[in-house]
This record gives structure tokens, C-alpha cells and sequence, in this order.
């Protein structure tokens, strides 16, 4: 059995909590390109839901989106550094169809994947397509911080957690939006992608910035920004952390931002 160094796990643990806790922007040329036609089930975008919903997959028929995830682990007196990146740029169309490329920094292959309904492909580093079940896919990493992931910006409620705290209006890429800016004493607010998935413990967090932007019309998650310093014991727990050296220190950053929300063009075909 394959066993990962203490601190890669400790990066890992941060890169499974922030799929938990994900959304996003633009999208590049190696995402699958939306084609002129609108998806069967498109509804009007102008037509407004009955009630709020509470994540973007149920909120809007599509949007592109970007995220953007550096881990550093730093332990000075064993002398070590290990960095950790994760960059994606996908599009979602309703209903659960996903496209996406991307990368765990600079030196790994970049990837590739489609997933429309069951089924799904996926490549790396420009290779041939392999076409397999979604559940397959689902067991590959490189679902990490993607529309794929299940879970993806599930915090029902968002809005009405935050309610209370200071927001101004904002718009982020076309969208109407309230921004928000969460104190590290507030994070239990949005505990459903933070607290529990993302970081163990909230005293062991240092300079702790959360910004959100929060969609007006549907009070779904349209963008989040987070950086941090963290403890070890912050991100495992206190009873994980015993051969871990005490001053190790993980910081944190992550960007997660939609775009072209409910853009009646993008639509996701196969890509063979």
C-alpha cells in the first residue's frame, strides 16, 4: 500500500477539504467549447425561481468557472518546504453535465474531463480519450475542486447563515451580488465547507481572510476567497498532529469564481 510523508498528507487534507468548500471564472481554450445552442432542459434565465436555492447547480442552468488552490507546508526545524497547487477551469450545464481541465501545478500533465449524465472521458496531457462510467471517474483525484466533485458549494442556507454580518453590494462578473467578509470568530457560519471539511480547529488559524460573494437573486455562491495560516492541529486535529514538528505552519490560499451564470450559449457535448 502506497504511504504518503506526513506533510504531503497534511496538503492533501487541505486540497480534499477545499473540495468541500468550492466555485469560479472564465474558462480557457482547453475547456471543451460551448456550442451555439442551448441545452435541452434550458429554462428562460430571466425567469426567477420561486424560492432562493442553495447551490449554484440548482440555482443556475450554467456558468464557467475557475479555482485556484496554494497549500505551502513550512517546518522550519526539520528544514522543509512542500508546495501544492491545484488549478481548474471548467464549465457546468444543467442538468449534470460537467468539462474541465486541470493541473496539480506546473510540473504535472494537465487533464481533461467530460461528464454528461453516467457516462465520462477523460485524458492527460493532450493523450486519447477514455471513455468510462462517472462513478469511475468520481474515484480519479483529478475531480478535486471541480462541478464534478459531489458536493461542489453545498452550504444549504448559505445566505441566511450570513445573515448578521456585514455586507456591501457588489457586482462580480455581471452578477448582482452582496459581498461578505467573515471573521475567523464567525466561521462556524459557514462550517458546511470550512470548519469541518477544511480545518479542524479555528484557533489554530492565523491572519484569516474569507470574502464571499453571494448571488442576489438565487443566494447561491458566486465567488469566495480565502487565505490563511494554519497550524498542523488546525487541519488534522490534535490527536493526528503527534509526530508532526510544532512549528510547521500550512498557508493557504484559494480563489473560487463563476462566470456566464445561466449564459443560454454554453452547452457540453462528448468529445469523441
Amino acid at each position: 500500500m502506497m504511504r504518503f510523508s506526513r506533510p504531503v498528507t497534511l496538503l492533501m487534507s487541505l486540497i480534499l477539504g477545499a473540495a468541500v468548500f468550492a466555485s469560479c471564472s472564465d474558462g480557457g481554450s482547453d475547456v471543451p467549447a460551448p456550442t451555439a445552442s442551448p441545452p435541452a432542459a434550458a429554462t428562460d434565465p430571466g425567469q426567477a425561481t420561486s424560492e432562493p436555492q442553495a447551490t449554484p447547480e440548482a440555482a443556475f442552468q450554467s456558468f464557467r468557472y475557475t479555482v485556484d488552490f496554494e497549500a505551502t507546508l513550512d517546518s522550519p526545524s526539520a528544514g522543509r518546504v512542500t508546495s501544492l497547487e491545484r488549478h481548474v477551469e471548467g464549465v457546468y450545464a444543467a442538468p449534470g453535465s460537467h468539462a474541465f481541465t486541470g493541473a496539480f501545478g506546473p510540473q504535472s500533465p494537465r487533464h481533461q474531463a467530460v461528464a454528461i449524465g453516467d457516462d465520462a472521458w477523460y485524458r492527460e496531457g493532450g493523450g486519447t480519450w477514455q471513455k468510462m462510467a462517472l462513478s469511475d471517474l468520481l474515484v480519479l483525484g483529478a475531480v478535486a475542486l471541480t462541478s464534478a466533485q459531489p458536493g461542489f458549494l453545498n452550504d444549504a442556507g448559505l445566505e441566511e447563515k450570513l445573515s448578521g454580518l456585514e455586507s456591501t453590494p457588489e457586482e462580480t462578473d455581471g452578477a448582482a451580488a452582496r459581498k461578505y467578509t467573515v471573521p475567523v470568530d464567525q466561521v462556524a457560519r459557514v462550517e458546511g465547507f470550512l470548519r469541518s471539511a477544511f480545518f479542524q480547529e479555528v484557533a489554530g488559524l492565523e491572519g484569516f481572510q474569507l470574502t464571499l460573494w453571494v448571488d442576489d437573486a438565487s443566494g447561491a455562491l458566486l465567488r469566495a476567497e480565502l487565505s490563511t495560516t494554519a497550524t498542523p492541529a488546525a487541519i488534522l486535529g490534535a490527536d493526528a498532529v503527534q509526530d508532526i514538528p510544532p512549528d510547521t505552519r500550512a498557508t493557504v490560499a484559494l480563489e473560487i469564481r463563476l462566470s456566464q451564470v445561466n449564459d443560454s450559449t454554453i452547452r457540453i457535448s462528448p468529445p469523441v
